[in-house]
């Protein structure tokens, strides 16, 4: 199963960033056994475009493995490039494509989360950023397909993002409950509306082990309003230097951003890169949601 956690940044003068972060476990039916290596989100290297799942991992993880390729080296098709909505609906024939091969009696509920930014100019505040930039401001987008395997349907949903404040849009997987909980206490402390509150109340909900189909260190990806996606490297006191769910063994020096479980940037060895702003660990209240 999972825990998922999708949300936006903004900044003085709109949003600037989109992130989606998740566990790296894989659990099975029948065994106790989990595997905590298993890739579960994804980022575009020449697109603004970042990717996830939750439930059912086989079939989401294998449709967009292949849609980032394909779209890296640009197979998606002209026309769908034009909009948000033409590169979700292209997205979305590629999963139900993938679904209808796929075994139908084995076959599981699944989620996958589709985020992207449009435009380039930065989202000032302002009535006349609109009249000057028109459709060419950076605006982010949120969309969300589902497979029910109890009812057979598919239901697809557009999340709207807020553009005042960094908000949480959306948390999912078995590990929800604990997810809220600690996104909760981190929002109500003096730290809230940030990027780094998010990111820090999701870790702790993982370290907390409050869910059991929840586990291995966290997966973190990001669009931005002036650059591409990004997949980030993360340093935990739990796992140490991972990327993409595993260890990292290579050089300390690369292009890969490193972010630590208080979202500051850091080296693969958990040192603060020089000049980078620092943040404190607030004091959290207790839980708001008992324990099962």
């Amino acid at each position: 199963m999972t825990s998922f956690i999708a949300w936006v940044g903004v900044d003085q003068r709109g949003p600037a960033s989109l992130y989606f972060a998740s566990d790296s476990r894989i659990t099975w039916e029948g065994t106790k056994e989990p595997w905590d290596a298993a890739k579960k989100v994804f980022a575009c290297n020449s697109q603004p475009e970042i990717f996830g799942f939750v439930d059912y991992a086989l079939l989401p993880l294998n449709v967009l493995t292949k849609a980032v390729v394909a779209i890296d080296a640009g197979l998606r098709p002209a026309q769908a490039e034009l909009s948000a909505e033409g590169r979700c609906d292209w997205l979305w024939e590629q999963v139900k494509h993938e679904a209808k091969a796929h075994p139908a009696s084995l076959l599981r509920s699944f989620r996958v989360f589709y985020g992207l930014r449009t435009g380039s100019k930065h989202p000032i505040k302002a009535v006349a950023a609109e009249e000057e930039h028109g459709d060419d401001i950076a605006k982010f987008h949120l969309f969300v397909l589902s497979w029910d395997q109890k009812e057979r349907v598919w239901h697809e949903q557009t999340i709207k993002v807020p553009t005042a404040t960094s908000s949480v849009l959306h948390i999912g997987g078995s590990g929800r409950e604990s997810v809220e909980d600690w996104t909760l206490r981190w929002h109500e402390s003096e730290q809230k509306d940030t990027s780094r509150v998010v990111f820090s109340a999701f870790c702790d909900a993982l370290d907390s082990k409050s869910d059991p189909l929840s586990g291995g260190p966290p997966q973190l990806v990001g669009a931005y309003w002036d650059s591409n996606a990004k997949t980030f490297g993360v340093y935990t006191n739990a796992h140490g230097a991972t990327f993409q769910g595993s260890p990292y063994y290579g050089y300390e020096k690369g292009l890969v951003p490193w972010r630590n479980s208080l979202f500051e940037r850091v080296t693969p060895l958990g040192q603060i890169i020089p000049r980078a702003q620092r943040h404190s660990r607030p004091k959290l209240g207790t839980p708001k949601k008992p324990r099962s």
